[in-house]
């Protein structure tokens, strides 16, 4: 019965989460600027102004990878970034919280999925 119970919380937790997140832009990138604010690093990924609409407006075209709350998981999304901004390629930002521009997921990607 705990199992089950556990089971259900997991699922449930799942489904907020996944009801919460939402794209912060899907395009190319202008620039991937790296900031030290106050022992803070920060790391701002700066779309086109062609790039698709955002869902969430507020970021103004901006992502930010706060690297203290990614560990180890900095360097890859960095990878990524880097990537799409030298070979001119396509980026989704997507963040896993709402109303967030903190990055959760980065792909390259020539069609958005």
């Amino acid at each position: 019965m705990k199992l089950k119970k556990f089971a259900l919380f997991v699922a449930l937790q799942s489904a907020c989460v996944l009801a919460t997140a939402g794209d912060i832009a899907y395009g190319t990138l202008d620039a991937v600027k790296v900031y030290v604010f106050e022992g803070e690093k920060v790391t701002r990924l700066i779309f086109s102004e062609d790039s698709k609409a955002q869902i969430e407006p507020s970021c103004n075209r901006i992502a930010k990878i706060t690297h203290s709350l990614h560990g180890e998981d900095t360097e890859k999304l960095l990878s990524i970034a880097l990537a799409g901004y030298m070979a001119g390629k396509k980026v989704r930002a997507h963040s896993y919280t709402e109303g967030s521009c903190e990055v959760g997921l980065l792909s390259l990607s020539e069609t958005y999925m």
